[in-house]
């Protein structure tokens, strides 16, 4: 899924749009995301995924 945005928002910027800040649904809330944004300069609204309280099927 976050596959999709990265490249939404590289296609946004060759149009010359830089945007600020983006907002979405946990679903985009993994590290690896978030980082790139941070990189990009651009500030995410995203809940962050907490994979710490998923339990491991025994």
């Amino acid at each position: 899924m976050t596959v999709t945005a990265r490249r939404m928002l590289e296609h946004v910027d060759k149009l010359g749009l830089h945007p600020e800040s983006l907002a979405a649904d946990k679903a985009y809330g993994s590290g690896e995301f978030l980082a790139w944004l941070l990189e990009r300069d651009v500030q995410p609204h995203i809940p962050v995924i907490d994979r710490r309280q998923i339990r491991k099927p025994s």
